[in-house]
């Protein structure tokens, strides 16, 4: 949802993560990394299922997040690179994208973060 913002606000120590798709328990890049690294003879049924279910659902976010991108007037060639490095697999799922990162990947991030969203969440220990 953030980079559908014009403006990101987060804390200085807040992070978001990556939008890689998930299939089952699994990262939908790691599965298709199975086919790079083995034969197809060698690849039980299920897996190669998963792997066509794994790169459409890599190809629909992908194109997803850079839909969202263009929609904020990102340039076309810098919206399909940072869709595809927050989609790709690039990190594992829970890898932290510091506000750092996200200002070197071109989004509008500030640190002006309101006084009533920490009051707010100071009533939840």
């Amino acid at each position: 949802m953030a980079p559908a913002a014009d403006e990101i606000i987060m804390d200085e120590n807040a992070v978001l993560g990556p939008v890689d798709p998930q299939i089952g328990n699994y990262p939908a890049a790691s599965i298709l990394k199975v086919l790079e690294l083995k034969d197809k003879r060698y690849i039980d049924d299920e897996t190669l299922i998963l792997a066509d279910m794994a790169n459409k659902a890599k190809a629909q976010v992908m194109d997803c997040v850079y839909e969202i991108l263009r929609a904020n007037n990102m340039e076309e060639d810098r919206a399909l690179e940072i869709a595809k490095i927050l989609t790709e697999g690039r990190w594992p799922h829970d890898y932290p994208i510091t506000c750092k990162d996200l200002k070197n990947m071109g989004l509008n991030v500030n640190h002006n973060m309101p006084l009533e969203v920490y009051q707010l969440m100071e009533l939840y220990p």
